[in-house]
C-alpha cells in the first residue's frame, strides 16, 4: 500500500511539486493538474512524478456523485473522461 495526500502544497514547478510529495514519505500522489492544462504541462508533471518514484493515483476527473439530473451529470462526465483519456494516450 502507498500513502500520499490530496494536498498540491505549495510548488512552483513540477520537480519540486515531485519533491515536496517524497520529503513527506509519500508513495502516492493526487494529480495537481486537470486534463485542461497543456499538454507539454501535464507530461512535465507525469515525469517529475515518476523520476521521484510516486505514483499518480488519482487524476482529477470531478463529478458530482449527488446530481439528480442524470443526463448532465452523464454529459459532464463523458467530456471529462474523453479529454483525460486522449492526454493519456499521448504521453510515453
Amino acid at each position: 500500500m502507498r500513502l500520499g495526500t490530496s494536498s498540491p502544497l505549495a510548488h512552483t514547478s513540477p520537480q519540486e511539486w515531485a519533491e515536496n510529495q517524497a520529503k513527506l514519505g509519500c508513495g502516492a500522489v493526487v494529480f495537481p493538474l486537470s486534463s485542461a492544462d497543456p499538454e507539454e504541462r501535464i507530461i512535465a508533471y507525469k515525469d517529475a512524478a515518476e523520476k521521484a518514484g510516486l505514483t499518480i493515483a488519482e487524476v482529477g476527473i470531478w463529478r458530482n456523485a449527488l446530481s439528480v439530473d442524470p443526463a448532465t451529470e452523464s454529459s459532464r462526465f463523458a467530456i471529462t473522461w474523453k479529454r483525460c483519456r486522449r492526454r493519456i494516450r499521448r504521453c510515453p
